[in-house]
Order: C-alpha cells, then sequence, then structure tokens
C-alpha cells in the first residue's frame, strides 16, 4: 500500500506508529469510502457519481522559508513530515502554530481502480474549504490554484491519474498580501490555515451534470400560480457523440411528481421554463422544500428546493410578496477546540441554539459559511446573508484591476455558483466596512453589485456599511446595512433611534437594516468597568443592557415601515487579532467578548434576554414595560 510517497512498510520504519498505518488502511478499504448520501445531503445537494472521502489522516509539514517549490515538494520525500487530521486547522492541531501565517504542505495517497477509470469516467478532487490561496498537485502534476479561501473548489484530475496508488500534495499560503481579498488590512478574525472542511474524491461519468438551482416568480394574483426557471450547467466532452436530452422533475414534500421539463443536453447551460398553479411556500415558520431532479445520460443530480420570493417594496423587504421582519444574529465558525473547523454535530448546536432566540435570519460572517450551515436554514426556515471576505479592504484591492480579475470576481463567481441553488439565501454581500464614504469605493459597490446581478437577479445585494449618513454608495443596494456600536465605540446607547430617522429621511425608498451592533461581555465579569473607555464597560450587565437598548430602538413600531431587522454581534465570541490594549480585558486579549455565548458555548446572560425580547417581539407583545429603558 501507497500513502502519500512512502510504502506501508517505509512509513512504519519513519514513525514508528502502527497506529497510523490502520488508520490510513481504513481510509482506502470500503469504509472509507462511505461518502454517504446522507452526508452529501448536508453539503446541500446528491449525486449520483461515486465519492471517495479523503477525510482523515494526512502527512503535513510548513514551509516558513517558502523551499517547498523549489525544492520541489510535490515529488520529493525530503524534510519531515507530521500526521494531521483534515478536517482541522493547523493552529489548532498544532499548538506552537496559533500564530503562523506563512506557506504549509499536505499529502496524502489516492487508490484508484482500473474500473473506476474505465469507460471514460472522470475524476474530480473537491475541497469544501481551505485557507487561503491553494495550489493542488497530482502525481507531480499541477492540477489547479484556488484564491477563494471560503468557497468550495475542485480540480478534474483524470489526466493525472492512473490505476493503483497516487499522490495528492496541497500547499497553502496564509500571508496576507498588500492588494488582494482579504488583504493586508484584514485582522478581524483569525487567519486560520489548512484545510479546514471535507474533502473528496468524486468519480464522474464523461457527461455529467455541474450545477443544478431553481428560480420562482410569483403570479400576479393567486390563481396565475407561479413561474419556474430549472438551471443546469452541463459538461459534455466534445470527443463523444451528443448526449441527447437532460431531463428535470420537480417533486413535492410527499414525493409526488408536480412538474417536468427536458431539452437538449449541450456542454454549458441549460434552462427550461414551467409554472405551477398551486404550491406551497418557503418561509420562515413553513420551509416547504420540494426536491428537483436533473439526468443526462447516466448521472443524476438532487437538490432541495422552495418557492419562494424575495424582493423590496419601497423601504421594506418583502418575502413572498409579504413585508418581513427580520430577528437576526451574525455566526462566525470560530471554536475554543475547533478553531474555524467545526465538527457538523457541534455546528448543529450552535444553529439550534439561534433557532432557540427566536431568530429568523443568519448573517454568515464575513465569509461563505460551510455548506451545511445553508441545507440547515433550507430545511429550518431560516433567512441567510452571506459575503465575500472584503473586511475594511482597502480602496487599492477594491479598485485595482488585477485585484478585480484575480480575486474579487472569482470570489463573487463562486459564492453565487455555490450557493444559489439554497431558498434560505436572499441577500449576497459584497463586503463589510471598507471605506464607502469615498467615491473609488463607491465605485467598486456599484461594479460588484451590477456583477452580482449579473450571476443572479433574484436575490437582494448589500453590504455592511459603518459610514452611515456618509455613505456614497447607498444608491447601489436594495438594501441598506448598517454596523453600529452606538454606546460602545463612540456616542451613546441612545443614538441609534435618532441615526435610523435620519436615514430614513436621506433614503425613503430603501429598507434599512442594522447588520451588527453589539457589546463585549467577558464570561468572569459579571458587574463593573473599572477599566472602561469610551463607554466599553466589558461587563455582562453592560452587554446586556446595551443589547436591551438597541433592540428597543430598532423594533420601536414607529419606525417598523423602513426598519427590516436586524442581526446581533454576535452568536459566539472567537478569536480576534486586534483584540488588546484600549481598555480591552488583558485576560480577553485576543478574543471578541461580543458573543452571547463564549467560544466554549457557555452561555451568557444576554443569551436569555435576547430570546425573551426577540419572543415578545415576535408574538406581538413587545417590549415589557420593565424592559424598557429611556434617554
Amino acid at each position: 500500500m501507497f500513502y502519500a510517497g512512502f510504502s506501508t512498510k517505509q512509513w512504519v520504519a519513519k514513525t514508528g506508529r502502527l497506529f497510523f498505518v490502520l488508520c490510513f488502511s481504513f481510509l482506502f478499504s470500503g469504509a472509507g469510502r462511505l461518502y454517504a448520501q446522507e452526508n452529501l445531503l448536508q453539503h446541500g445537494s446528491v449525486g449520483s457519481a461515486e465519492h471517495v472521502s479523503l477525510n482523515g489522516l494526512w502527512q503535513f509539514r510548513t514551509d516558513p522559508g517558502d523551499k517547498g517549490l523549489a525544492e520541489n515538494w510535490p515529488e520529493e520525500d525530503l524534510g519531515t513530515w507530521r500526521p494531521i487530521k483534515v478536517p482541522s486547522a493547523f493552529n489548532v492541531a498544532y499548538k506552537e502554530l496559533w500564530s503562523y501565517e506563512g506557506v504549509a504542505w499536505y499529502r496524502r495517497g489516492l487508490q484508484l481502480s482500473g474500473e473506476q477509470l474505465a469507460g471514460g469516467q472522470r475524476v474530480f478532487l473537491r475541497f469544501l474549504g481551505a485557507s487561503l490561496r491553494k495550489k493542488v498537485w497530482v502525481n507531480g502534476i499541477l492540477v489547479g490554484e484556488d484564491v477563494s479561501p471560503y468557497s468550495p473548489f475542485e480540480f478534474e484530475i483524470t489526466q493525472a491519474v492512473h490505476p493503483g496508488d497516487n499522490r495528492i500534495v496541497l500547499r497553502t499560503d496564509t500571508r496576507r498580501l498588500e492588494v488582494s481579498l482579504p488583504d493586508r488590512k484584514w485582522n478581524g478574525w483569525w487567519n486560520y490555515g489548512g484545510i479546514y472542511r471535507d474533502v473528496f474524491a468524486e468519480i464522474r461519468p464523461s457527461t455529467f451534470i455541474r450545477s443544478l438551482w431553481m428560480t420562482t416568480e410569483m403570479g400576479d394574483s393567486e390563481e396565475s400560480g407561479w413561474q419556474l426557471s430549472v438551471c443546469s450547467d452541463l459538461s459534455l466532452p466534445e470527443s463523444i457523440p451528443p448526449a441527447g436530452s437532460v431531463a428535470f422533475t420537480l417533486m413535492d414534500p410527499e414525493g409526488k411528481e408536480v412538474w417536468k421539463g427536458q431539452t437538449q443536453a449541450r456542454d454549458g447551460r441549460v434552462s427550461v421554463q414551467g409554472s405551477l398553479a398551486k404550491v406551497r411556500v418557503w418561509e420562515p415558520g413553513f420551509p416547504v422544500l420540494y426536491t428537483l431532479v436533473a439526468s443526462v445520460g447516466s448521472h443524476t443530480l438532487t437538490i432541495r428546493t422552495a418557492f419562494r420570493q424575495i424582493s423590496t417594496r419601497g423601504s421594506q423587504i418583502c418575502l413572498n410578496g409579504k413585508p418581513i421582519t427580520l430577528y437576526g444574529i451574525n455566526y462566525h465558525e470560530d471554536h475554543e477546540a475547533y478553531g474555524n473547523a467545526i465538527p457538523l454535530e457541534a455546528m448543529k448546536q450552535d444553529l439550534d441554539a439561534i433557532r432557540e432566540l427566536g431568530c429568523n435570519f443568519i448573517r454568515t460572517s464575513h465569509y461563505t459559511a460551510h455548506p451545511y450551515v445553508f441545507d440547515y436554514c433550507d430545511k429550518n426556515g431560516i433567512l441567510v446573508w452571506t459575503e465575500i471576505p472584503a473586511w475594511k479592504t482597502s480602496v487599492e484591492s477594491l479598485t485595482d484591476e488585477d485585484s478585480w480579475r484575480t480575486y474579487i470576481a472569482p470570489q463573487l463567481t463562486s459564492m453565487v455558483r455555490e450557493y444559489r441553488h439554497h431558498p434560505c439565501v436572499v441577500f449576497w454581500s459584497v463586503g463589510n466596512e471598507f471605506n464607502s464614504s469615498q467615491p473609488k469605493v463607491a465605485g467598486y459597490v456599484r461594479r460588484a453589485v451590477s456583477f452580482v446581478k449579473q450571476l443572479d437577479s433574484t436575490r437582494l445585494v448589500t453590504f455592511a456599511s459603518d459610514k452611515r449618513l456618509q455613505d456614497q454608495a447607498a444608491a447601489y443596494v436594495d438594501v441598506i446595512s448598517w454596523n453600529e456600536y452606538y454606546g460602545w465605540y463612540y456616542g451613546t446607547l441612545f443614538d441609534i433611534g435618532p441615526v435610523l430617522d435620519k436615514g430614513h429621511a436621506q433614503w425613503p425608498d430603501k429598507p434599512i437594516l442594522i447588520s451588527e451592533f453589539g457589546a463585549g461581555g467577558p464570561i468572569d465579569r459579571p458587574t463593573g468597568g473599572g477599566e472602561a473607555v469610551k463607554g466599553k464597560h466589558y461587563t455582562l450587565e453592560y452587554q446586556t443592557r446595551f443589547l436591551r437598548t438597541h433592540l428597543q430602538q430598532i423594533y420601536d413600531p414607529k419606525r417598523a415601515s423602513f426598519v427590516a431587522g436586524a442581526a446581533i454581534w454576535c452568536y459566539n465570541d472567537f478569536a480576534d487579532p486586534h483584540r488588546h490594549g484600549g481598555g480591552h480585558p488583558e485576560a480577553w486579549y485576543q478574543v471578541n467578548t461580543k458573543g452571547l455565548v463564549t467560544r466554549d458555548r457557555r452561555r451568557k446572560p444576554a443569551f436569555n434576554e435576547v430570546k425573551q425580547i426577540y419572543t415578545a417581539i415576535k408574538g406581538g407583545g413587545g417590549f415589557h414595560e420593565s424592559d424598557q429603558e429611556h434617554h
């Protein structure tokens, strides 16, 4: 048996650890290939192609001098490699690498049979997430590069593999560049490195379905039903005859066929339009999901989908033609035990707790989340905002043409391509807290919004602005979204209400959404605040007061006609490199403590406070008199 450049005997000789060999044997056994369909459903779709899980133990080494390319590490066995579990963040797997930013290498074996490569079958290598910039070699052949740190990516490796043992090598680079996305200004969350989401190989037929999605639009009346458009991207090699038709079947939640369509198969995009007179719509509380199946040749692809329409009407956001109020929270993929490689069971516990809060809205901050998050929100009726990691990005990175072509446009494209089939996604965001008071940055927003709308015109496009009344890009977005920290970084607890009123007067035909607001609350500081600076009291008591006071103003009934809702910052504490000094408690350096729970998921008093407030507002009871606070 071959593993990452060594035979079994060689590996035992080098490590003396038979345990690892047993683990490696598992990876190549039938058990290691059980990347089952129920697990694939957690990633949003199910295909008929064979999947080989590449999760488990890989070999790993850092390359602080960036010598690996010159020394031909993709092919040579020089140096010392050590085992690492995939998925994981190497900063967590090896504590001495907590602050390491640089090049790191991974390698492992992939065993393929002659049967898997016969009949024109094609092999793809798919990663659900790895940071930041990646290059992949198979048997010493460079098969692809990717610059989207938080989106899935894949490469065809058919021409590089052969029956038997094959070597996969991945080079990751987490160095922040001056002009890129994210760029050197980025320090808002930890720069975790490595392969932090699932990896698998997929054996597909020569003709296969790359992607599948459905868009829907309400008719003018209930009797006219809904219009639907089913779209699919196909891959048909030129060397074989036409594959005939691609067929689509739509089934209701009970599995009953309700619509069929077909069209001529061709390489690239195909679409079929149709209509249904009676449908059950998807919405929070009643997330009705349909099943859409596409088939071409021997390949099928199945997704969950829904009938839902997101739109704006004047200063309100509408779901399925009716105004909706968003009760939301921001969610960072960060955990004390796992970094950003949170196991699905722990992630489910987070999302269950967010549902318990009464949230119908999640902002995945500040990047596209694990595919499981989107699948969970589809099934549980939670609306989602997702965005590219343009966090406080410099004017140069946003406006440089090479940066646009190399980093920005590919990441916008990847975001839409990977998640457009999820009905929960209602907002595409082009960034967070860049200097949108400058005309050049407003030009970026205009360009990016237009680009996204060409990819998907059925959803709302926005970005999170910290410039508020001074923002120069508000005209280009569907929804004005503000990050505000009145009573924390600036101003007083009672400023946000009047500022919202001024915003509505300035942009009377736009909905306003509060995309961030919060206050730090270290779990060991219930009261006090002797180290307070500029109102930052760093106590659980003040955190609860801050949130209560802001929620009261944001959800004041007199603002219901133009304030669409809010997303609290944030669900969990997270590692944050720039949290130090300025009154930040020394015991909590490099931790953002604005979460409703700690990094290890202990709940703070603010959790129950928010739960009670959201429950009261959604129930029509508003705030209790004891909850209200006035300036």
